[in-house]
């Protein structure tokens, strides 16, 4: 183990510890996990960028219209909920806020945008010296009336393979935030599986599907990330003559959904 520590523009201190594998990895083992726990896994398929994957992150933000909440998934985003709200009430851009628990729920003013609000988690708890540390995110998940508008999530373990020198890495990170720490406390999260319903045309668990839509749809990038509440999204892009192109599946209770165009699964440190 390698430690380092640094602190970010908002004043957390992040520690590192660097555990490095004896052996390249690659995703699928950890895809598989995606398909009970809440994640994400981001292939570049290119040897010049890594392949990145979390699963159990501690905190995750979503998005609905005006309505923002950010959630402690386990005791160790619970560390960060106080100084995220102390931050949230001082940027004063919500018509309405309320921390209670683990839980900030907020409405954003009609001249504040949600980038502003997630420009400042990320300047909060995302050091800028770390290019892994980010909030990896959803956007633009385009499902009907009850679907999130964006879901993010701070992972505070993150297995990193590197096509390049066919090694990987897990990145394992604690913080102090308002004087408590994460180290120590558990990293596991309440389990957020795949549910098929009875009417679902096929039985495959999503980490299955993400791998035909690879194997159908040869692609630079892919992903997968497991969103909660039972939805899952999927995502191919490949070069075209007119540009990349991009092949979304939405899953939810079983009914899978293909798309194009429409929804971006982003990796910051890409």
């Amino acid at each position: 183990m390698s430690p380092n520590s640094c602190r970010t523009n908002g004043g957390i201190s992040v520690h590192l510890d660097v555990e490095v594998l004896p052996s390249p990895s690659d995703m699928a083992s950890l895809a598989a996990q995606l398909d009970r726990r809440r994640g994400a896994v981001l292939c570049a398929g290119l040897a010049s960028r890594p392949d990145i994957g979390f699963v159990d992150p501690p905190l995750a933000v979503t998005v609905r219209g005006s309505h923002i909440v950010v959630e402690a998934l386990n005791a160790r985003g619970g560390v960060l909920i106080p100084s995220i709200a102390v931050m949230l009430y001082e940027l004063d851009v919500f018509a309405e806020l309320r921390a209670a628990g683990r839980r900030i729920a907020g409405r954003l003013n009609p001249a504040n945008t949600t980038s502003q609000v997630i420009d400042a988690l990320t300047n909060l708890l995302c050091p800028t010296a770390d290019p892994n540390l980010r909030l990896y995110s959803a956007f633009g998940c385009d499902g009907g009336a009850e679907t999130r508008d964006a879901v993010l999530y701070l992972p505070d373990e993150i297995l990193v393979a590197d096509h390049a020198t066919a090694t990987a890495r897990i990145l394992r990170y604690d913080f102090v935030a308002a004087g408590r720490s994460t180290r120590g406390l558990p990293r596991t999260t309440a389990p957020a599986p795949y549910v098929s319903s009875h009417t679902a045309p096929s039985k495959e668990p999503p980490s299955e599907i993400f791998r035909q839509l690879r194997m159908a749809n040869p692609a630079a990038y892919g992903a997968l990330m497991n969103l909660g509440r039972g939805e899952f999204l999927m995502a191919a892009t490949r070069e075209t003559a007119s540009g990349p192109m991009l092949r979304l599946v939405r899953m939810k209770n079983g009914i899978a959904e293909v798309r194009f165009d429409n929804a971006a699964i982003m990796n910051p440190a890409a």
